[in-house]
């Protein structure tokens, strides 16, 4: 967790209720200035550790002022035996000034270094100014700082190294408070004190390198610089937080952001109807996933293009097989057949005589016994009745058959008909290069089969029974090869779309994701 200035974080907090934002966008600010931690949780759990900002940092105390009372350096650099600087603890401007190779800048080093950890003079140098630290001519070193708090009392801090010890780093630090008088036992390091903060914000020393260096960096630099001094780093900091988060959270939009202009550029070249489609879809910026996936899966209408045309070209069948069609021209042999087996045992003479023989007993039956009204030499008794009726029966039965023969053979001729189905608008027009041919051999077949004999009567029947037995088999036989064709010219399409609709696909559900 970040420590976050109190009045700072109230002073936001100010700013927030002030702008009128909603206690949402309120706590999200206020979490960001907590740290990393605080913001993560409040994005994933919407739960915020605080809202009052007083009690941001309430674990550590801000730091006081605090001033320098003196350093003591003993050889560090050009120091050999201990030389103490003592200065006045108030506030103002103090110059501490001398000839050159008088020690001013051992005694600032040996200030920052002590406080800081480093020194900024040394940072760009090469590693003779941190391996020839010591001073040749004197055996210990050592850098004892007295500085005194503002309402708490003096603080001692002193860094040493074992005589002989040529690693600048290898040291030992400690502090030592006087609290109401009272000297506290020495702490390690300067970690109790509580200004590592502070330190960052005020630098114990400035350098004119320091400072120079500060202004040849330019106005980004000096502006980091500055709001550190002023102590407002925390809200840029704060800041940052948010663009980080918000960059994780639009990292996968944006990425399949970038994966749908791909994706429409590829779609646009590829050539394809199903992948023109597409690349319009693509080529919004808010693209309909769903007809996309649709169309990307092929669960869409088929297209009005080549693709759909071949789709409808594999679907071509006729509507009977040519074992059906045998028996329907079978069927119409064989009712041609029987009909001229009944009309040779009956005449027109004898459907003639019959209708008069069938009168003539109508007769006897209504009036009785009586001489013949067409002869008059015959008596129509009941001999002649028993006689007649049994000649009517015969010719009846004969004149059953015929017309029991005539009506199959309409039967038989109906179903012929039925085969003449219309040729399918799929056979008008060929899709591809690639399918001319089988359309144009399908097409011609059809045409053919339809082509059946002029005329109603027997000769004509057996006639369009021969036809259609003949022109069957090449009819069936074009249409499966238009169909091995056009079904091939769709495996070839289709494996050059589909490993881009598959990627479509997977695309459609990242973004909606």
């Amino acid at each position: 967790m970040s420590i976050v200035n109190t009045e700072l974080a109230k002073w936001v907090d100010d700013q927030i209720t002030a702008s009128g934002l909603d206690d949402e966008v309120g706590l999200l600010i206020l979490a960001s200035l907590d740290g990393d931690a605080e913001l993560g949780a409040y994005l994933s759990e919407g739960t915020s550790a605080r809202r009052d900002p007083a009690s941001s940092g309430a674990s550590v105390e801000d730091a006081g002022g605090t001033f320098l009372t003196s350093v003591k350096v003993e050889g560090f650099r050009g120091i050999g035996p201990a030389t103490t600087l003592r200065l006045d603890p108030r506030p103002g401007l103090t110059i501490v000034a001398g000839r050159n190779g008088s020690g001013k800048s051992s005694l600032a080093e040996a200030l920052e270094l002590v406080l800081t950890g480093e020194t900024y003079r040394w940072r760009n140098k090469s590693t003779m100014w941190s391996e020839k630290w010591r001073n040749l001519h004197h055996a210990h070193a050592q850098v004892r700082v007295g500085l005194v708090e503002e309402a708490r009392g003096p603080v001692a801090v002193a860094t040493s190294w074992a005589d002989g010890q040529a690693d600048l780093t290898v040291r030992e630090t400690r502090t030592q408070r006087t609290v109401d008088g009272q000297v506290q036992p020495q702490q390690d390091g300067l970690g109790d004190l509580g200004w590592s903060r502070p330190l960052e914000q005020f630098r114990p020393m400035l350098s004119y390198d320091e400072l120079g260096a500060l202004l040849a960096q330019g106005p980004s630099k000096l502006y980091d610089a500055l709001a550190s001094i002023l102590g407002v780093e925390q809200i840029s900091d704060a800041l940052k937080r948010i663009q980080a988060r918000l960059k994780d959270l639009k990292a996968p939009q944006s990425a399949a952001n970038t994966q749908r202009k791909t994706l429409q550029a590829e779609a646009a070249q590829l050539g394809d109807e199903r992948a023109g489609d597409a690349a319009v879809l693509l080529n919004k910026t808010t693209p309909d996933s769903a007809t996309l996936r649709a169309l990307a899966t092929g669960t869409a209408a088929p297209p009005a293009g080549p693709i759909g045309a071949l789709r409808a070209l594999t679907s071509v069948a006729f509507p009977a097989s040519a074992n059906q069609v045998a028996q329907v021209a079978d069927q119409v042999r064989s009712a041609v057949a029987s009909v001229a087996d009944s009309a040779a045992t009956v005449s027109q003479r004898e459907l003639a005589r019959l209708e008069v023989l069938e009168a003539a007993l109508q007769l006897h039956a209504d009036h009785g016994e009586m001489n013949c009204p067409v002869c008059w030499r015959t008596d129509l008794d009941d001999d002649w009745r028993a006689m007649s009726a049994g000649l009517a029966a015969d010719l009846r039965r004969q004149m059953s058959d015929l017309a029991n023969s005539q009506q199959t053979l309409r039967i038989a001729v109906g179903e012929l008909a039925k085969l003449r189905a219309f040729r399918p608008t799929a056979l008008q027009d060929s899709p591809l290069p690639a399918t001319d041919d089988a359309v144009a051999a399908a097409r011609t077949a059809w045409d053919r089969f339809l082509a059946l004999p002029a005329g109603d009567d027997t000769a004509a029947h057996l006639a369009r029974a021969d036809h259609i037995e003949t022109q069957v088999r090449p009819l069936l036989d074009s249409l499966e090869t238009l169909r091995a064709t056009a079904a091939a010219e769709l495996d070839r399409l289709n494996d050059v779309w589909q490993p881009l609709a598959s990627r479509i696909a997977a695309w459609c559900d990242a973004w909606d994701e």
